[in-house]
């Protein structure tokens, strides 16, 4: 719900709380992914799924996979306790399931040590910039028909394309100029319903890559579009 991926967008507080009143009228259960969570630029993120509800019909999800090291494959799971029973009943512990004892100890005393809250502040502010340094870059070079997303935190932008060009196209001739992107098509049930969308990713990239990137992937859709026609 928070800083989407692909769109960056943020489901807002109203449309959680109508979503919590039909699990409620329905029975069924909320999982809520919110991973990322903790890397919200412009103040604290809405309130959870989770504590809107009370913690009741809902199981939320976080990791420490975005804001320590993927490698870790470490989160944590939030639950009522009959929720969370039925999770450890259900053979996945008692088969391994993946998890990683040691690593969870290690993380588990460099949280308890204090070192957690600064290295989220530190990372809040170095996405944010290179997040900033993508938005001016985009204001900057796209065509004036292109759109996107404002993310208010997380890793990603969405772009929307002109109806002319399609993302697939802009996809292989960004890769063969050395720029890596997603297209929209594998982000939907129904590919066609991304073929004019695109996700660019500022997380790992540096603000000088990011604009140069940025300015070459502009040409490309210029391109594109001309093709097309």
């Amino acid at each position: 719900p928070n800083f989407h991926n692909p769109t960056g967008c943020t489901l807002p507080e109203a449309r959680r709380s109508e979503i919590i009143g039909l699990a409620g009228h329905y029975g069924f259960l909320i999982v809520e992914d919110d991973v990322y969570r903790d890397l919200s630029f412009e103040g604290a993120a809405p309130a959870s799924f989770y504590a809107l509800a009370h913690g009741d019909q809902v199981l939320s999800i976080g990791s420490f996979s975005k804001t320590l090291a993927p490698g870790l494959r470490l989160g944590w799971l939030l639950g009522s306790a009959d929720a969370i029973q039925r999770c450890i009943d259900c053979g996945t512990t008692q088969m391994g399931g993946g998890a990683n004892p040691f690593a969870a100890q290690i993380v588990a005393e460099y949280c308890r040590s204090g070192y957690w809250d600064a290295h989220i502040s530190h990372l809040r502010s170095l996405y944010k910039m290179r997040r900033d340094v993508a938005l001016s870059a985009l204001c900057q070079y796209m065509p004036t028909d292109v759109r996107w997303t404002h993310p208010a935190g997380g890793f990603f932008i969405w772009l929307s394309l002109p109806e002319t060009v399609f993302a697939q196209d802009v996809k292989r001739m960004a890769l063969q100029e050395g720029v890596l992107l997603a297209a929209g098509e594998g982000f939907f049930v129904h590919p066609s319903d991304g073929q004019h969308n695109l996700r660019l990713a500022y997380s790992c990239a540096t603000p000088g890559d990011i604009e140069t990137g940025i300015r070459m992937l502009a040409q490309v859709i210029q391109r594109a579009r001309m093709v097309e026609e």
